[in-house]
């Protein structure tokens, strides 16, 4: 059994928990790199970390679904045996406008946005109650502060996840530090398509109202979520904005 400290990232096969995924290695870190789809993607990670002299173990389980976060938190008992950082970081969207979203767009964004740090969360505290404590970062967004239109689901979940957050750092102090985490837009595949960040004219939208007039690159929003789960040893509870002054807007 492995005496370091582990880190489990959810949501890691690519961009943002990828990169959280790759820091955590740097930082001396094992880590266990899960994905509920994309095999390949989630073994690339895990294999970037291994070349790189780290340890890693790839996942694939679905962590809105109750079996497949026992799946889960059952491999990282295994290899493992303990757990010092979780990284709620999986999420979807499935935005549509509110008289039209169903039932499944609903639920879909729910169970895997809200209901999967939960289920996360509650597994994982029995294995950092055995490392002697830890640390829980939930990956929201600035929507769960601020509503816009087409992702009723989508805000609703990530405000749901703001008070998890604090009510699981409340009942989980003081050896378990639990904080959310809001980045700003960050550069990765997705959020270029989702936002034409590709043409001048979708990039000149998405930077307008940002003050620092840039985006954020996945490794400087990696380095400090890991600073939130391993140095700032002194903060639980609390929403952190990283968005370039957005929020100012």
């Amino acid at each position: 059994m492995d005496a370091c400290r582990v880190a489990l990232i959810t949501g890691a096969g690519r961009g943002l928990g990828r990169a959280i995924a790759l820091e955590f290695a740097r930082r001396g870190l094992s880590v266990v790199v899960n994905c509920s789809r994309s095999p390949d993607e989630v073994d690339a990670t895990a294999e970037a970390i291994r070349s790189g002299g780290g340890r890693a173990e790839a996942v694939v389980a679905d962590v809105s679904a109750p079996a497949g976060v026992a799946r889960l938190f059952e491999a990282v008992d295994r290899v493992f045996g303990r757990l010092d950082v979780l990284v709620n970081n999986a999420g979807i969207n499935r935005d549509a406008g509110f008289r039209e979203m169903t039932q499944s767009q609903w639920f879909d964004v729910l169970s895997t946005n809200l209901s999967g740090p939960f289920l996360c969360s509650q597994a994982g505290v029995p294995l950092m109650d055995r490392a002697g404590g830890g640390s829980i970062v939930n990956i929201t967004a600035r929507t769960a502060y601020r509503a816009r239109a087409r992702g009723a689901n989508y805000c609703a979940a990530k405000a749901g996840l703001s008070m998890l957050s604090k009510c699981m750092a409340l009942e989980l102090a003081p050896s378990i530090r639990v904080n959310c985490f809001a980045p700003g837009t960050t550069d990765t595949a997705e959020v270029r398509r989702r936002f034409a960040l590709n043409t001048p004219e979708g990039m000149a939208r998405v930077l307008a109202p940002i003050p620092l007039g840039r985006i954020a690159h996945p490794d400087e929003v990696a380095r400090f979520v890991a600073y939130v789960a391993l140095d700032a040893t002194f903060m639980t509870g609390q929403d952190i904005l990283y968005d370039g002054g957005r929020n100012l807007m």
